[in-house]
């Protein structure tokens, strides 16, 4: 069993190169669902997808109105993708 690493809201944000206020701006969009957010922990996962975000923001001009589009349809694919993986191994 491995122990994920988790970050505060400030080492996360500094360590994304975001302002702690956008990365409370994404959760309260739903965007981010952070592991521990009563006490404000974000873990790898909460981090990349941050910086998918941030990409799909500024590297391809995302609006927030398709952000939520976006992520939903990634979050598919890769669920499609583990079942896929689940089903080829039953094999």
């Amino acid at each position: 069993m491995s122990l994920k690493m988790r970050y505060t809201l400030h080492e996360a944000a500094e360590k994304i190169g975001l302002e702690p206020d956008t990365i409370i701006r994404f959760v309260s969009y739903e965007w981010i669902d952070p592991v521990e957010w009563g006490s404000q922990l974000l873990d790898e996962e909460d981090i990349a997808r941050a910086r998918l975000i941030l990409e799909l923001q500024e590297n391809f001009g995302v609006n927030e109105e398709a952000v939520p589009v976006i992520l939903h349809l990634i979050d598919q694919l890769s669920r499609a993708s583990l079942d896929l993986k689940k089903l080829t191994k039953d094999d």
